[in-house]
């Protein structure tokens, strides 16, 4: 797997935008808080985590050029 100096040069080798993975970010935890009850085996503090990581990658997406 190559590596990439910043976030621009990565979404450019997959093919895409920022507003398409901020998309992603928005789709994927509108899904995992529609089905909260179920993920993590209940566990709560699992399914905060995955949601807290969610809202800083959008953060650092919104906060770059």
């Amino acid at each position: 797997m190559e590596k990439n100096k910043n976030i621009s040069e990565y979404l450019e080798s997959v093919h895409l935008e920022k507003e398409d993975m901020k998309e992603m970010i928005l789709t994927s935890a509108l899904s995992l808080g529609c089905n909260a009850m179920n993920n993590f085996d209940g566990e709560v503090f699992e399914t905060s985590h995955v949601f807290t990581t969610l809202y800083y990658f959008n953060e650092m997406l919104d906060s770059i050029e």
